[in-house]
Formats: C-alpha cells, structure tokens, sequence
C-alpha cells in the first residue's frame, strides 16, 4: 500500500509536463499503481482554470501518451488541480500550502509532498528559496523535492546549488533526476554482469581493451534553441546520461552496498584530460543551418556533436580506451554501449553491444566454424532481444518509474550529490579547453554520419 501522495508540478504547462510527465502518471494510472490517495498539483503561470487545463492533459495523451481511440478521461482529471502563480511569488507558493491542507483534509491523512521543478535551472534557487520559506515541507507528512539536470553547469554552479539544497533541506529529501536511470535496458546491464558467472570474471582490462558509448539523435535541437545554446552537447548528455552509463557498465559489483555510492566510487576515477589531451583526444562540431534556429546566437560556438577518449585510474580499468560519443541530426537514432575485447589470434574480436535504443536488446559477437567448412570463421551474433521501441513510447516509461520510485522513496535511481561533481570534474576539464579555443568546431551536414580524425564511427 502506497502512502497517499500529492504532486506539486512546478512549470505545469512546459514542454516537459506536455510530453513526460503527464503521459507517464496517465501510464501509472491506468496499469493502477499510483496511491488510492493521489492528487497532482499543476502550478504554472497563465492563468488558467482547471477546466482549461483538462485540454492541455487531453491534447497531451492523443500526442504522447498512449490514448486507446475515445477513452473517458473524466475520473484522471480528477486527480489534477490548478494553480496559478509566478515561481517568485512567495505569497503564490504559501496560497498553495493552503490548497495542500484542504487535499490532506479530503484525504483525512496528511499526505507525502512531491515537489517535481520542471522549470529552467533559473528559477532554481528563487523557487527552492520560496518552498522553504512557506513553511510547507514543514507540514506533517514527508516532502520530497524532484530536480531536473542540469545540476549547474559547472563544478562551481553545482557545488552551490547544493550548499543551497543542503541549507534548506535533508539529502534524503532530495532527488536528482536523470531519466536515462529509470531506463529498464540500464538496470538489466547490472544482472547481465553480476548474475552471470559467464561475464564478471572478462570484465576488466585484461580481457577488454575498448568501450565505447554513444547516444546518437536524428532529430535536431528543434524548438530548444534557447536552452541548447547554452548547454550544447557536452553538457546537455554528457555530463549526465553517457557518464552514468559508464557507471552502469564499469562500476564493482553493488550488492549489500549503497548503488549511488558505487557508482559516485567509480565516476571518480575518471582522469581530467589535460590542455594536450584536449587537443588530441577530443573533437566538436556543430551541423549546418544550426545558427538559424529560433534563439540560437547567429555567430553561436554550441556543439552539436562531440567524440572524445579518456580512462579511469583504477586497478580494473586501468590502460582501457574510453570512448564517450554523442550528437544531434545524424544518420541515424542510436544508443549503445560495445564492449570490444582484445584480440584472440588472427587479430580476431568478440564483442558485447548493449542497444539501449532503437531496440533495446544485447548482442554477443563470436566466431563460428562455417557449416560444412572447418577451416572457414565467421562472425556469429547470439542475440537477446527484449523490446522493440515501437512497443514503448519515448521517455514516458522511464518517467513513470521514477515517478513510483520517489513515491516510494527509493533514492537508487537517482542522482547523489557526490556523483554530480565527479562528473562535472570531469566535463569541465574538457569545457575549459574548448574555451580556450584548443580544438576548433567543426561543422557537418544534417543527416550525415562523422568520421572524425583518429576515430571510425563504428567499431
């Protein structure tokens, strides 16, 4: 039985709510998972009456969710209410303490507080500021408050943010969110490692020479061309979904152990690459027609794309080739990480490709004797298939499961302060010499694959 719950959605009425989170508690409500006592809180801006804000849900469920043809919305527009008020407002977000002790009163309990930010990073510190100055976590129940990256943009930025976050409210009260950990094909990698005795004992230097990581996109920047610009790619993916990747496929075994502390333990031992290895282990670009997108500066240094090589200083990993990858309008949609293996005679290589999107499935590359011919090899893929994307809607799935976990209080897939700045440590030593102009920005056409210098696209 989950504890009755009310969610306070900050920035109900941005692109985020229209096409995550409502779509993803629709999923939770219809597969009956959420609370028996659950109420959404959408606070935004405009000023809307609940009745218009029923049509913003509904146009959000025929473009994101999964509407089966007319189904009656009625009873899930109950459980939303709204809110108008500006994030600044200290008077706005105390208005709604009120609103949050008449629901507790309906309930006749007094519920969990969620305070989900679906806000630009700007409005952080004024809106953290104000929901701890109207007194509501406060109130009786437990409040939670859900963050969306970027954590700052720098070590610097981050590390602020969460003196601030430290000032106003508990650790365990605040969960970081980066949705690529409620991904399903993520998590299996960890019973891929841990519960097969096959894999464990190759997992480490002497057998791997090479991994690499790529979350490739056809689609462009779109209508974020203010918010991109500033973020670029490096830090947009980077920072966050490609690192904790890394963390899922290089990290020790978590079991009887704190998962967010493992994963921090191993982002740690990422080596900052100096000036020169800038130069030499890093690439950028941006794609043509970029710079003419709605609030995109025109003479704009924002990257597009990014491919770059580092390594960890650890025992395990040590002497391995890293390579973390990444970019928008590309070919071709893909995110995957390979597992490439030294050679066994013959300069022959086994493979591992875990295939986190368009398919979510793993791939074992072997050779094979030729049927009928010993002497002949080839190349064999054993193949574990869980889901074809079609089956699933972008983002939505994800959502949902992070959305039960923080009702739950599960921190697991969420984000611990010490893993933010291991990353940001990291990306900055990058970011810092692209500032420096040591590594000129390319550019490339949409919709082409990148050769860049010293790399091959595919393994």
């Amino acid at each position: 039985m989950l504890d009755p719950t009310i969610l306070i959605v900050f920035g109900a009425t941005g692109d985020l709510v229209n096409k995550k989170i409502i779509p993803s508690i629709y999923n939770l409500y219809k597969e009956k998972k959420l609370p028996e006592k659950f109420k959404v809180i959408a606070f935004a801006r405009r000023d809307f009456k609940d009745g218009k804000y029923n049509e913003i849900i509904s146009e959000s469920l025929k473009n994101y969710g999964s509407l089966n043809g007319d189904e009656d919305l009625t009873e899930f527009f109950t459980l939303f209410k709204y809110h108008q008020g500006n994030f600044d407002d200290l008077s706005a977000v105390q208005g709604l303490g009120e609103e949050l002790k008449v629901i507790d009163n309906e309930f006749t309990v007094s519920a969990n507080k969620l305070f989900y930010l679906a806000v630009p990073p700007d409005y952080y510190e004024e809106l953290f500021n104000n929901i701890h100055e109207s007194k509501i976590p406060e109130q009786q129940g437990i409040s939670r408050i859900l963050v969306e990256k970027p954590f700052g943009s720098n070590l610097e930025s981050a590390q602020k943010l969460d003196e601030l976050l430290g000032k106003l409210f508990k650790e365990e009260q605040i969960f970081r969110i980066d949705h690529y950990l409620g991904k399903e094909a993520l998590q299996n990698i960890l019973t891929f490692r841990f519960s097969n005795v096959l894999f464990e004992p190759v997992w480490s230097s002497k057998y791997i020479e090479k991994i690499e990581i790529r979350t490739l996109e056809s689609m462009g920047v779109e209508k974020r061309g203010e918010f991109y610009d500033k973020v670029g790619a490096l830090r947009d993916v980077g920072q966050n979904h490609l690192l904790q990747m890394l963390a899922f496929i290089t990290m020790e075994n978590p079991e009887g152990k704190d998962i967010r502390t493992e994963r921090a333990n191993l982002l740690e031992k990422l080596i900052p690459l100096s000036d020169e290895d800038v130069k030499s282990k890093t690439y950028r670009a941006q794609y043509e027609g970029y710079k003419e997108i709605e609030n995109v500066d025109p003479n704009s240094k924002t990257e597009t794309y990014f491919r770059l090589s580092c390594g960890l200083n650890s025992e395990r990993w040590s002497g391995v080739e890293i390579v973390l990858e990444a970019g928008k309008k590309l070919a071709s949609a893909t995110k995957e990480i390979i597992i490439l293996f030294r050679p066994v005679g013959n300069n022959v290589r086994n493979k591992i490709i875990f295939s986190i999107e368009p398919t979510e499935e793993i791939k074992i590359k072997f050779l094979s004797n030729e049927s009928g011919d010993k002497s002949a090899k080839s190349e064999k893929t054993l193949d574990f298939n869980f889901r074809a994307t079609a089956e699933k809607k972008q983002y939505v799935e994800e959502y949902a499961q992070l959305f039960l976990d923080a009702i739950n209080g599960d921190m697991m897939s969420f984000i611990s302060s010490q893993e933010v700045n291991a990353m940001w440590r990291f990306i900055d030593s990058v970011k810092d010499g692209w500032d420096k102009d040591l590594v000129p920005l390319n550019t490339y056409k949409p919709g082409e694959n990148i050769v860049a210098e010293g790399y091959s696209y595919n393994l």
